[in-house]
């Protein structure tokens, strides 16, 4: 299971939130899920469907980082997580 797939669960039990609020997911990954979901979006739209580092600059500029942060952003929401 993907990390994305992973926060999704939590934020559709209503956990995502109280999560974070409670400093049990940090900032970086609540705002780096924040970014793939923009970027997945964009993604599925016709303009970007063929155009990934289009859709990441867009996703760069709208959201005032840089472009690194979203290709950072990316990989980490689809890294496999490993579940014990």
């Amino acid at each position: 299971m993907k990390v994305i797939d992973i926060l999704n669960k939590l934020e559709e039990g209503g956990h995502l939130t109280s999560l974070y609020q409670a400093g049990i997911i940090n900032l970086k990954a609540f705002s780096q899920r924040d970014i793939y979901l923009r970027w997945q979006t964009l993604r599925a739209s016709l303009r970007y469907a063929q155009d990934n580092a289009g859709a990441v600059r867009m996703v760069a500029q709208e959201l005032d980082v840089s472009t690194d942060t979203v290709y950072r952003a990316i990989a980490g929401m689809e890294k496999v997580a490993k579940v014990a």
